[in-house]
């Protein structure tokens, strides 16, 4: 996936949370041409591991955050 031309470098690799980037002044039609793993958030590749996902989602679930079930057994 290409990176969208207005961009900022610090929103240039990973996933970040959309509150944080549009807070930041990124605006959102650059951010609909990236992955959406999770509500709220954008990553430039589709996250493939349980780490990655785990990681991703933390971004917007910091309070309360608990895996459960398969996915905690195979964190």
């Amino acid at each position: 996936m290409s990176r969208p031309i207005d961009l900022p470098e610090e929103y240039a690799t990973g996933a970040f949370a959309v509150e944080i980037a549009t807070r930041d002044g990124v605006k959102m039609s650059s951010l609909r041409t990236l992955c959406n793993p999770y509500r709220g958030v954008r990553s430039h590749a589709s996250p493939d591991t349980l780490t990655e996902r785990a990681s991703a989602l933390r971004l917007v679930r910091r309070d309360g955050f608990a895996l459960s079930h398969c996915s905690a057994a195979s964190l």
